[in-house]
């Protein structure tokens, strides 16, 4: 296959054994089809199912045809790598873990003046916003505390972030996720896979705090992108720095973590874009088309065909 050789199929049975996946049919071809309609080259997804930790859906592009594995070799766009697992700058989306570590220490009523930049250890951090927002607490509705950039040697996979906004969601609670459901013998049986672990990270009068506060990121904030008349959305944007330059300006990763419905979670879903221009622009979109033909699809009302 790698040479371009030709591949030979004998049988048409399909084997009556083999590894249960926990994907949704429906879900991952809304996922697929919501990236693919982007037009961004290189991103990836994931739809982690509150609750449970059940991977329904996992999309990394650009995707790569098995048939003929040979023209995807040279390709730049590195077709092989898998995107959903793989490593990135975070961004913003990293601003709840220090908002929970911040609530977690008593700091909910803290407040301070920004100004539009802090010099920290002798290197100046900017806001976006140039003449800074003022005074702001932690749950102010302009946005999430600024306590920190999450840029730099702090990296992330979209699957990572997507099962920390599940633990917001679980009021605290964080279930790992998991991808395989189990193991079909060839008499037809499932075995299915261990008990995913589920284990505490916050609290949930804190949890509940964040949720509220990504609530008004949508409704009032920089993921007014992701707002839709269907279904009601929580989330994060980020923009994080890459470190490298096209024609002398910095290329950015983006990204939109959130949940949905915001008032009775049942879905939690990240979208990463590399080198798509802003968060709010690329992915929160994408998100509210995942959340509304998600909605949709499981009132009958949009199925995949």
């Amino acid at each position: 296959m790698l040479l371009g050789e030709p591949i030979e199929i004998s049988g048409t049975q399909t084997p009556a054994g083999g590894v249960v996946l926990t994907l949704d049919r429906e879900i991952q071809q809304i996922t697929e089809d919501a990236l693919d309609r982007s037009g961004f080259p290189r991103a990836a997804a994931v739809v982690l199912e509150i609750g449970s930790g059940a991977i329904r859906a996992c999309v990394s592009r650009p995707d790569f045809d098995p048939n003929d594995v040979a023209a995807a070799l040279n390709s730049r766009d590195a077709p092989f790598v898998n995107r959903a697992f793989s490593a990135f700058a975070v961004g913003s989306v990293f601003k709840p873990v220090l908002a929970a570590a911040a609530y977690a220490h008593g700091l909910e009523d803290f407040s301070w003046t920004c100004s539009g930049s802090v010099t920290v250890g002798g290197v100046t951090f900017h806001c976006p916003k140039e003449n800074g927002h003022g005074t702001m607490r932690l749950d102010s509705p302009a946005a999430l505390a600024n306590l920190s950039f999450g840029q730099g040697t702090l990296t992330a996979t979209p699957l990572q972030i997507c099962a920390m906004t599940a633990a917001l969601a679980q009021r605290g609670t964080r279930i790992d996720p998991y991808l395989i459901a189990g193991i079909r013998a060839r008499d037809g049986a499932v075995t299915a896979a261990p008990q995913p672990a589920t284990r505490s990270v916050i609290s949930a009068e804190a949890a509940a705090e964040l949720c509220r506060a990504l609530r008004r990121v949508v409704t009032d904030g920089s993921g007014r992108r992701a707002q839709s008349e269907t279904v009601a959305i929580a989330g994060k944007t980020a923009t994080a720095q890459t470190g490298r330059l096209r024609a002398g300006e910095e290329i950015y990763n983006d990204g939109f973590t959130g949940f949905f419905p915001a008032d009775a979670p049942r879905y939690a879903v990240t979208v990463l874009v590399e080198d798509g221009g802003e968060g709010a622009v690329s992915c929160a979109p994408l998100v509210r088309e995942n959340a509304e033909r998600i909605t949709a699809a499981e009132t009958g009302e949009d199925p995949v065909r």
